[in-house]
């Protein structure tokens, strides 16, 4: 028996795009559910800072917070990952300094 592929949605909901410059910097400012499993969506552009306003299907919202939460997790991730390594350059240093008798008490006085 024969059953006809199904559709697959596309892999992402292109939302992060700019219409205006391309560039893959949009976020979302304000939303509202619409009737039908439509939302309406505000988004802004960091880049060019040109503000969308938009009617979008349910899954093409639901993919594009998804994206949008996958890609603050990555950023909150690097920033821990800079901060750790700054911490320890700094740490490092101060250690040296100290090891060289390069700081004294009075440098910590108000």
């Amino acid at each position: 028996m024969f059953l006809p592929r199904r559709r697959q949605p596309p892999p992402g909901s292109g939302l992060h795009q700019c219409p205006v410059c391309r560039a893959a910097f949009v976020v979302p400012v304000w939303w509202e559910e619409r009737e039908h499993n439509r939302l309406r969506l505000l988004l802004r552009c960091g880049e060019c800072e040109t503000h969308h306003d938009i009617v979008v299907a349910g899954d093409v919202a639901d993919r594009y917070e998804k994206e949008y939460v996958a890609d603050l997790d990555a950023m909150a991730q690097t920033l821990e990952h800079l901060d750790r390594t700054r911490m320890a350059e700094e740490a490092s240093a101060f250690s040296a300094a100290l090891a060289r008798d390069l700081i004294v008490a009075d440098d910590f006085r108000f």
